[in-house]
C-alpha cells in the first residue's frame, strides 16, 4: 500500500545522530518510573501512581547523556505538565533528540491492579517524530511483518483480517484482534466476530497492544480501533523495530480538532505509516512492565530486591532485547533522588529533588504574598464568565473564554504586578494559541499557577436561605491530579449571608469544617491552600454588623485550621474588606474601611498566617484599590495584598470586545490595573519593621521550651 506521507519536519543528518545504543542508558529511566508506581498497583488513585511515576522519570532523564526535546508529554491527551511539550530532557551533552514519553501507558489497569501497564520512552533524533498535538485520537491498525502489504486501514474489518489470515497460513478463526473496551468500538467488535476471529478487549494501555500485535507468537494478532495518537507515535517506533505495520489516520473529536488540525496542514483522510510517525532508523524505544501481563512482567518487591521487566529496542540494528534486572532499593535510597519504597503520599512525601514537599510550601505562600504582588484570580465557572462575555457583546463560546485567559496571562510584565494566577479547571486544561498548557505558561512567565478546587456553594440543608460550598468528595484525587500538573496553590471559597437571622451556627460551622479539611488536603499533596471566607456584600447591613460576622467567621476558620493541625504558615486567608451591604445608605470612606478592616483581623486573625490576600467582593475596581492602599498605612502582623478577579480583568474585557486587533488594548487596560494594585500594596519600611517584629515574637513563642 502507498500511504501519504506527513507533512515534514525538520531535517536531520548524519553528524546529529546519536551514535551509540542510547537505549540502554534510557532503560534506567523506564525502570525508575515503573518501580516508584509500583507501589500505587491496587491504590484505585491513577492519578498518585501517575505523579509518582512522572517524578521519578523526570529526575532520572536528566542524568541521561542526550540533548533532549519533549515532543509527546507525559499523558499527552491528560494535559499534564511534567516532561511537558517543549521541555528541554537529558544532559545536553549529546546529539538532539525528539523524546516521546508515558510514564504510565494503563494509569486505570495500574490503579485497578490489572495487568499491561507499562512506562514507555522513544527517542529519536530531533525533528523526526510527528507532532501528535493537533488531534489527540488515531485510529489505528497494528499486526505483524507478514501482513506487510496484505491490510490496509481503509479496507473493511472482514478483508482485514481474511488477508492477515491468508497471509500468516491459517484459519480467520485463529486470528485474535486486540481492541479498546470503549462504546466507540461496539460496531467494530461485531464486525470482528461476524467474521469469527476471536476478540481480545483492554481497558487501557493500547501501546502494549500495539507491540503484542506486532510481534510473533504473542497471542495477538492485529489491533484496530481508535485510541491515543501520543500512544500511536511512541509504539511506531517498537513497530518498526519489530518489522510490523501500522497504519493510523486521524481522529478529530469536534470542530476545534478539525481547525487545529486545518492549521497545521493535516489531513484526517491521510494514512499515516509507522515510518511517517517515526522517520529515518536511528530511533530508541524501551518499555518496562509496571503490572504483569501478557509483554512484560510487573514490578515485583521482596524484603531484599525489587525486580523488573523491561523491552529494549534499537531500530537500526533490529535488536530486541529483554532485560530482568535487581535493585537493591537499600543501596539506591542512600544516593537516588526517587524514594522507591514508599507509594509517597501524606506529610513526608518528597519531591523529584528529594525535598519534603511540606517544607516547601512556606516559601511558595511567601512568594504568592510578595511585597508589591498580588494573585490575579480568572477562576470564573465557564457559566460565569460566559455571562461576563454576553455583558461585553462577546461570543460566550469555550474559545473566547480560553482566548481572554490568554490574552491576560500573556500581558508583557504581568509577574512584575502579580504572583499567581488563579485558574479554572476548564482553563487549566486549555492551551495557548502557542501550544503549551496554561499552567505550563504561567510558570514560564514567572508566576504560580492556581486552581480552584470547590464546585460551588450549594442550599445547605436546615438552613433556609443559606449554603454551604461542595467539592470535598473526590478532592485528594483532584488536588494530585492538579499538583502533578503543576498547580502550586488552591483556593475554596465559602460564601456567609448576612441577612435577618443570618447567618446562623450551622452555616458558619459547616462553612468553616469545610475549608478546614480542604486545608489539610491541599498540605498533604503539598498545595498552598488559599482559604476563603466571604461575607457577601449582598444586603442593607451595616459596616458594624459586616465587621461582627467578619469577625465570627474568621475566628471560627482559625479555630477549625488550629483542630487541623493546619501550618498558618504555608497558608494564605482571602477574607472580604469590612465594607457596608451594598444596598445599605452607609457610605464608608478608605480609612474608615481600612482601620475596620485591620482592626477585625488583628483581633481574631492567628499572627501566623503567612499574609492576607484580600477579594474585591463586589466593589468598584477604584473602591477596592483605595481601600486596599488606605491599610497599607495602617500596623498588621501580616502582609496585606490582593486577590482581584473582574476588578482587575473588567477594563481589560471592556477594551478587547472579542476583537483579536484589539488584544494589546486588552492586555495595556489589564497592566494599568494590575499596576495600580500593586502601587496600592508596596510597602511602607515601618509597615515591614512591624511585621517583622510581630514574626520574630510568634517564631520565639513557638521555640519556647515547655519549661520556660
Amino acid at each position: 500500500m502507498a500511504a501519504a506521507t506527513a507533512p515534514p519536519r525538520a531535517a536531520t543528518t548524519r553528524g546529529s545522530e546519536p551514535d551509540r545504543n542510547l537505549a540502554l542508558d534510557l532503560v534506567r529511566v523506564t525502570e525508575a518510573a515503573a518501580m516508584a508506581a509500583g507501589r500505587w498497583v491496587g491504590r484505585r488513585d491513577k492519578n498518585g501512581a501517575d505523579a509518582a511515576a512522572v517524578a521519578a522519570m523526570r529526575a532520572m532523564v536528566g542524568s541521561v547523556a542526550m540533548d533532549g526535546v519533549v515532543v509527546i508529554g507525559e499523558g499527552e491527551k491528560d494535559n499534564a505538565p511534567m516532561l511537558y511539550h517543549g521541555e528541554h530532557v537529558g544532559s545536553g551533552a549529546a546529539a538532539p533528540c525528539d523524546v516521546a514519553v508515558d510514564p504510565i501507558d494503563g494509569t486505570t489497569l495500574t490503579a485497578k491492579g490489572m495487568g499491561n501497564a507499562l512506562s514507555v520512552l522513544a527517542v529519536a533524533p530531533r525533528g523526526t517524530i510527528y507532532d501528535p498535538s493537533a488531534v489527540f485520537y488515531m485510529d489505528k491498525l497494528v499486526a505483524g511483518p507478514k501482513a506487510m502489504g496484505a491490510v490496509d486501514i481503509r479496507a473493511p474489518v472482514d478483508a482485514n483480517i481474511t488477508a492477515l489470515a491468508r497471509a500468516k497460513g491459517c484459519a480467520t478463526d485463529d486470528v485474535t484482534v486486540c481492541v479498546l473496551d470503549r462504546p466507540r468500538h461496539e460496531e467494530l467488535a461485531r464486525q470482528v466476530c461476524r467474521t469469527g476471529a476471536r476478540i481480545k478487549l483492554i481497558t487501557d494501555g493500547d501501546v502494549a497492544g500495539a507491540i503484542m500485535a506486532a510481534t510473533a507468537d504473542s497471542g495477538v494478532d492485529l489491533l484496530l480501533g481508535v485510541g491515543g495518537t501520543p500512544e500511536g507515535v511512541i509504539a511506531a517506533c517498537a513497530v518498526k523495530c519489530l518489522g510490523g505495520v501500522l497504519h493510523g489516520r486521524l481522529a478529530p473529536r469536534d470542530d476545534e480538532e478539525h481547525r487545529r488540525a486545518r492549521d497545521m496542514g493535516l489531513d484526517p483522510d491521510q494514512v499515516l505509516t509507522a515510518d511517517d510517525l517515526v522517520r529515518g532508523e536511528e530511533a530508541f524505544f524501551v518499555a518496562t512492565g509496571i503490572t504483569g501481563g501478557e509483554l512484560l512482567d510487573g514490578v515485583r518487591y521482596h524484603p531484599d530486591r525489587t525486580e523488573t521487566d523491561s523491552l529494549v529496542m534499537r531500530v537500526r540494528s533490529g535488536t530486541v532485547r529483554r532485560m530482568r534486572s535487581t535493585h537493591r532499593l537499600d543501596r539506591l535510597s542512600t544516593y537516588s533522588a526517587v524514594d522507591y519504597r514508599h507509594a509517597g503520599t501524606g506529610p513526608d512525601r518528597t519531591s523529584a529533588e528529594g525535598v519534603s514537599v511540606l517544607r516547601q510550601l512556606p516559601d511558595v505562600a511567601h512568594q504568592m504574598v510578595a511585597e508589591g504582588r498580588g494573585i490575579l484570580a480568572i477562576d470564573e465557572s465557564p457559566k460565569t464568565m460566559s455571562s461576563r462575555l454576553e455583558k461585553a457583546r462577546v461570543a460566550a463560546t469555550a474559545e473566547n473564554r480560553r482566548a481572554f485567559r490568554e490574552l491576560l496571562v500573556t500581558t508583557p510584565g504581568l509577574h512584575r504586578g502579580v504572583s499567581g494566577v488563579i485558574l479554572a479547571d476548564e482553563t487549566f486544561h486549555q492551551r495557548l494559541d502557542d501550544g503549551r498548557l496554561f499552567p505550563h505558561a504561567v510558570t514560564e512567565l514567572g508566576m504560580l499557577p492556581g486552581i480552584k478546587v470547590d464546585t460551588g456553594a450549594k442550599p445547605l440543608a436546615g438552613a433556609s436561605g443559606e449554603a454551604v460550598t461542595e467539592g470535598l468528595d473526590g478532592l485528594r484525587e483532584r488536588l494530585l491530579h492538579y499538583a502533578a500538573r503543576g498547580a502550586r496553590f488552591a483556593k475554596w471559597r465559602a460564601v456567609i449571608r448576612i441577612g435577618d437571622g443570618l447567618p446562623t451556627e450551622l452555616a458558619l460551622r459547616a462553612n468553616t469544617h469545610a475549608l478546614a479539611r480542604y486545608a489539610a488536603l491541599c498540605h498533604e499533596v503539598g498545595i498552598v491552600p488559599i482559604m476563603e471566607p466571604e461575607v457577601l456584600m449582598n444586603g442593607d447591613h451595616t459596616l458594624a454588623r459586616c465587621a461582627d460576622v467578619t469577625s465570627v467567621t474568621l475566628l471560627l476558620v482559625v479555630r477549625e485550621l488550629r483542630d487541623a493541625g493546619i501550618d498558618l504558615t504555608a497558608t494564605v486567608l482571602k477574607p472580604n474588606m469590612v465594607v457596608p451591604g451594598a444596598s445599605s445608605p452607609e457610605t464608608a470612606d478608605p480609612v474608615t474601611v481600612a482601620e475596620e478592616t485591620v482592626r477585625t483581623l488583628r483581633l481574631v486573625v492567628a499572627d501566623e498566617f503567612v499574609g492576607v490576600a484580600f477579594l474585591s467582593g463586589g466593589q468598584s475596581p477604584d473602591t477596592a484599590t483605595a481601600n486596599l492602599a488606605a491599610m497599607q498605612r495602617l500596623q498588621a502582623p501580616w502582609p496585606l495584598t490582593f486577590s482581584f478577579g473582574s476588578a482587575l480583568t473588567g477594563s481589560a474585557l471592556a477594551a478587547w470586545r472579542g476583537d483579536a486587533a484589539r488584544l494589546p488594548h486588552g492586555q495595556q487596560a489589564l497592566a494599568e490595573r494590575v499596576e495600580r494594585n500593586a502601587a496600592a500594596v508596596r510597602d511602607s519600611e515601618a509597615a515591614r519593621l512591624t511585621r517583622h517584629r510581630s514574626r520574630l515574637s510568634a517564631w520565639r513563642h513557638c521555640t519556647r521550651s515547655p519549661s520556660s
